[in-house]
């Protein structure tokens, strides 16, 4: 799993270059889904993985920057905080929040999706490699 980290650190930072010089970039998320479909294509050999897929070019029209969680919900000192309803409170906006099934729509588009079970498929495979 080192390789992982060393992955993504090479990854985010050519991001970073990348956005520096006005180059945008975008991960392409489904680079651990497909299993079948991404070792043909990038003739992967046994025991390799494709952790990182990173497009760069230059932007059509100038991107709308969009909101994100207050960075104090996403960044901690020395331990991870428990995560009460107060605080999740605290990370959504008030209009999320008077959506009473936010989180139920938002867990369902992510952890319930076809893209999800075939992400958890994927690793299975990748991992039995490992496991033969």
């Amino acid at each position: 799993m080192l390789g992982v980290e060393d992955a993504m650190i090479a990854a985010q930072n050519a991001v970073i270059a990348a956005e520096s010089l006005s180059i945008g970039t975008c991960y392409i998320g489904d680079i651990i889904e497909n299993y079948e479909y991404h070792k043909e294509l990038f003739n992967l050999p046994k025991y390799t993985m494709p952790i990182a897929l990173v497009v760069m070019g230059n932007y059509d029209t100038k991107p709308q920057i969009r909101d994100r969680f207050d960075k104090s919900c996403i960044v901690f000192d020395e331990s991870y905080p428990t995560i009460t309803e107060e605080f999740i409170n605290n990370m959504f906006s008030k209009e999320e929040l008077k959506d009473n099934d936010f989180a139920k729509r938002f867990y369902k588009r992510k952890m319930d999706a076809p893209f999800f079970k075939e992400m958890i498929r994927s690793i299975k495979l990748y991992f039995n490699e490992w496991n033969a």
